[in-house]
């Protein structure tokens, strides 16, 4: 309280200053009527005499033009609105149209108006700002007297002003105290001046939710200042990608393509899957979990597209050979990669029937083929088989000349005369 009554006592002549630069119209003031000389006789031309010589007096200063004088004439109505306002002790809307009048003028004479309306709303540090402002674009225009009233100013209002310091978890927040938007975005590289008291202060960032806090800022601060942390709308973390063995590798997050390996970019927390791919290769997929703030590594690797799948062969009994497409692949069995398609496998084996098969490989398939021999029937067993067959066919053959060969019968001595013949 004292420091105010302090300070209305100093700035009403800068007050009186400001709000007096554009007084009242002067009344005009009518040159006085000459007045007539006297009537009197010619005088003779030898009775005239020389005119008598003008008295000779200093030209009259001029007096320097008022605040509004200087302005342009589409400004004047702001103008003479402001003083209105300011009269009625509206400083608020005083200072919008004086503001209004600085735009229109550039005239820096007008920040010290602004100012004065500042400090009567307790806005010190506004203040302050318009006055400083005052002096660095009037420069050289402002006279000496204008300079030393704005800087006496300043020193009675500083004393209510303080510097905040505030530090954000995040850059690029904006920061509003008391309503009003900080220039520039945090980090800020100095203090920001404010009056000495409580403020509200809040910050925001797109993504986050809004930080509010009181501060109390006291005239000098010693105190390590406190963080202000904003809290993400959605928890998230980053997934960094990298892929080797192709170039030109696509990386897709949860099926949605980023862009090209090496990738790295913030995701939700929570389950996700990576994956790669590249024209030729065989693509490569991870399931990850990301955790608030974590950096994740995911390391994939493709390999070139192959068209070939795994077989392995075979053969039974043993000592049986393998041959495929033509090719000998040794004995017994054999294991190895075939492109993809059709492969013809054959097993032989002395003294058994050959087989043969088609192995249709597709790509990736790891697939057993096993072929069986069956005993074949050699020239012996044809030769016995056909012995065999003659001796069944000359028994046969023996029996049937047995049975039907004619046979000569002695004849037998009998009873009957010869030539003589049964009847009937």
């Amino acid at each position: 309280m004292r420091r105010s009554r302090l300070l209305l006592p100093a700035l009403a002549v800068c007050a009186v200053f400001a709000m007096n630069a554009d007084a009242a119209p002067k009344r005009k003031r009518t040159a006085p009527a000459k007045a007539k000389a006297p009537v009197s006789a010619p005088a003779s031309k030898k009775e005239v005499a020389a005119p008598a010589e003008a008295p000779t007096t200093p030209a009259a200063p001029t007096a320097p033009k008022s605040l509004r004088e200087e302005l342009p004439k589409e400004a004047l109505h702001d103008w003479d609105a402001a003083r209105e306002l300011y009269d009625a002790k509206d400083f608020e809307g005083a200072t919008v149209e004086y503001l209004r009048v600085y735009a229109l003028s550039k005239n820096p004479r007008v920040l010290f108006n602004v100012a004065i309306c500042q400090k009567n709303l307790a806005h010190y540090a506004r203040a302050v700002e318009y006055l400083r402002r005052m002096i660095a674009e009037g420069g050289a225009t402002l006279s000496e007297s204008e300079q030393a009233r704005a800087r006496e100013a300043i020193d009675t209002i500083q004393v209510f002003v303080t510097g905040l310091v505030l530090k954000v978890s995040e850059p690029n927040a904006v920061v509003t105290i008391d309503g009003r938007e900080v220039e520039g975005r945090t980090p800020f590289a100095k203090p920001i001046p404010v009056e000495v008291g409580t403020h509200a202060i809040v910050v925001r960032k797109p993504g986050f939710r809004d930080a509010a806090l009181n501060v109390d800022a006291a005239a000098k601060v010693d105190a390590e200042p406190p963080l202000v942390t904003l809290e993400p709308l959605v928890r998230r973390g980053v997934v960094a990608v990298t892929v080797a063995g192709a170039p030109l590798a696509r990386v897709l997050i949860d099926g949605v393509e980023m862009g090209f390996a090496p990738y790295a970019g913030e995701f939700a927390v929570g389950r996700h899957t990576v994956d790669a791919k590249a024209i030729g290769y065989v693509g490569a997929a991870a399931s990850i979990e990301l955790a608030l703030d974590q950096r994740l590594a995911v390391d994939l690797e493709l390999r070139q597209e192959k068209h070939e799948g795994r077989v392995r062969l075979e053969a039974a009994p043993a000592g049986a050979a393998l041959f495929l497409d033509g090719k000998a692949l040794g004995s017994d069995r054999w294991e190895g990669v075939l492109p993809s398609g059709g492969h013809q496998v054959v097993a032989r084996r002395e003294g058994f029937e050959p087989q043969s098969t088609e192995v249709n490989v597709a790509d990736d398939q790891v697939r057993t083929v096993r072929l069986e021999l069956q005993p074949r029937r050699g020239r012996n067993d044809w030769i016995w088989w056909s012995l065999g067959s003659v001796a069944v066919l000359g028994a046969s053959a023996f029996t049937g000349y047995v049975l039907l060969k004619p046979q000569t019968i002695d004849p037998q001595p009998g009873t009957l005369q010869p030539g003589l013949a049964l009847t009937n």
